[in-house]
């Protein structure tokens, strides 16, 4: 009996860890969550991120009062789930979850900072009709608290906030407060009107256009409010010819670009294009049906700018490019400048202030450029245009022609004059430096220019007896020319050059190939250097001759 307990002991001291590692979650990890955004007023919606816990299901609280319940959570331990922040007072909250495992390490908590903030219901009124505001996020038990309409206080009782932070107060909008769009604000002792997002209220009937000024095409969006509930025929007018008709209200008899206001997706959007139209002020106008016909709200002022554009936007020189002109002053005449080259084309500008001219582009040192028009009194407008990065089909070689030749001694000076730099450069030689005899013959190569500045041209001379292996190259930024340099040796034989370009981009062919001769001296220069040599010979004999003849006297 004692030796069965005993391994039945044995047994229970196994297999436990085993039962303990099944049954209990593990200790390693504890769960965490994250907010965002980490603050805000009553009724910010606010995501919570939870991570590494253990159960199935959460439960968020906040000051631990339940939030929402049965919260999914993943296999991996995450969630994450939106809540709206309830009533509480200024300052620090607590939220806080924790879910189904009931094990304390799948529990997890969070500061949350409660912003002061105003509410309003409705946010549009007539005259005499009554505004609610509400309050939130204020201090506990907060007294003297008031309420501004457009920066001023507005003479009222002074209001209480309760235990949570809020207050409550409705008042009548007053009789002389215009049609458009107010801010009410609100402040106390420890909170300041800066803490506090305003809140708008419109007077209606009230429309306004969003932007107020602009050239021709721009989108102008249209906002409106005090039309019936869902009143449809709603039209959009441009100094009163209609752009837009059959427009709907949205539930609170607004007509706003608003995709989450508007009623259904066919609704048309409340915008409207600005046609070719002279410059100065343009009248847009919205009515409704009979409910709310033209004149109940005023026509909005939208003023036209000049611009210009070029079609196209880039090319070649030479090639002809438009300049479309809009919103200039009605028969205005105009000046058309490409960078500082004033165009020989003028412009005039008809009824809409619109004008087309073609032109040739000019050739330019810049890539960029810019288009410029100048009005008779004064108006202007600027627009780009780029230079395609082209490279001519083909480089014309200028000279030397084909098969010209070269001395690199012309006179007897030369060759004497080559004889003794030589013999003084070989103290260069013996100290490393590649010396000959010879140096460059005066060659001039020149070709034809592709006229497009940013150029590279690569002129390329090889010897016609191994044309693969260049024995010169050169790389000229913006020159179609050059002429060999006292560095530039070439032996005396027979060479070939061609040219070929350069332009960001790949390399241009080659230019045809021309070949020329170089020669140490004509016969005659030869004769006559050698003649001079053994006459200054002889001459040096005659003079050591007589020398020893004299010196045999004494």
């Amino acid at each position: 009996m004692i030796k069965n307990n005993r391994s039945l002991i044995a047994l229970l001291i196994l297999i436990f860890p085993l039962a303990a590692s099944l049954l209990l979650p593990p200790a390693i990890y504890a769960a965490s969550i994250t907010l965002d955004p980490p603050s805000g007023a009553v009724g910010t919606t606010v995501v919570v991120s939870g991570t590494d816990f253990v159960g199935r299901l959460a439960t968020i609280y906040f000051d631990d009062k339940s939030v929402i319940s049965d919260v999914p959570v993943s296999a991996s331990g995450d969630f994450s789930q939106p809540i709206t922040i309830p009533p509480g007072a200024n300052g620090e909250h607590t939220i806080r979850v924790a879910d189904s495992s009931n094990w304390s390490g799948s529990t997890a908590t969070i500061k949350f900072t409660v912003v002061p903030g105003i509410s309003i219901f409705p946010n549009t009124g007539k005259y005499l009709s009554r505004i609610n505001i509400n309050g939130n996020g204020f201090p506990t038990y907060e007294t003297d608290i008031k309420i501004t309409w457009d920066g001023a206080v507005l003479k009222i009782p002074p209001i209480v906030a309760d235990k949570q932070g809020k207050w409550y107060y409705d008042f009548e909008i007053p009789n002389a407060v215009t049609k458009g769009e107010h801010f009410l604000s609100a402040f106390s002792k420890t909170i300041s009107a800066d803490q506090i997002t305003k809140m708008s209220v419109v007077i209606v009937p009230w429309a306004k256009i969003e932007p107020t000024s602009g050239p021709v095409g721009t989108k102008i969006n249209v906002n409106a409010w005090g039309f019936r509930v869902g009143e449809d025929g709603i039209t959009l007018t441009y100094d009163d010819q209609i752009m837009i008709y059959n427009i709907n209200a949205n539930a609170e008899g607004a007509v706003i670009n608003d995709a989450d206001k508007r009623i259904g997706d066919t609704t048309e959007k409340p915008i409207i294009e600005v046609p070719p139209s002279a410059q100065g002020v343009h009248k847009v106008g919205i009515f409704g049906s009979s409910f709310t016909p033209k004149g109940v709200y005023a026509d909005m002022d939208f003023v036209v700018t000049p611009s210009i554009e070029i079609d196209p936007k880039t090319g070649k020189q030479g090639s002809q490019a438009t300049i479309k002109g809009f919103g200039f002053a009605q028969n205005d005449s105009v000046t058309l400048s490409f960078d500082t080259t004033v165009l020989k084309q003028t412009a005039v500008a008809d009824v809409t202030g619109s004008f087309s001219v073609v032109f040739d582009i000019p050739q330019s040192a810049v890539k960029d450029h810019t288009i410029t028009a100048v009005s008779s009194k004064g108006q202007s407008a600027k627009t780009t245009f780029t230079s395609e990065k082209t490279v001519s089909k083909e480089i014309k070689l200028l000279s030397p022609a084909q098969k010209a030749e070269f001395t690199l001694f012309n006179s007897a000076g030369d060759v004497f004059a080559g004889t003794i730099k030589y013999l003084f450069g070989v103290f260069d030689y013996l100290n490393g430096a590649k010396k000959t005899m010879y140096e460059s013959t005066s060659v001039a190569f020149d070709w034809s220019d592709i006229g497009t500045q940013g150029i590279t041209y690569i002129l390329e001379i090889a010897s016609t007896g191994n044309p693969s292996v260049p024995v010169l190259t050169k790389e000229l930024k913006d020159k179609s020319e050059y002429s060999l340099s006292g560095n530039d040796s070439l032996l005396p034989g027979t060479y070939a050059w061609k040219v070929k370009s350069r332009y960001d981009g790949p390399d241009g062919p080659w230019s045809e190939s021309r070949t020329f001769e170089v020669t140490a001296m004509s016969g005659r220069v030869w004769l006559f250097s050698f003649a001079i040599t053994v006459l200054i010979l002889a001459a040096i004999v005659f003079i050591v001759l007589c020398i020893r003849a004299n010196m045999r006297r004494y």
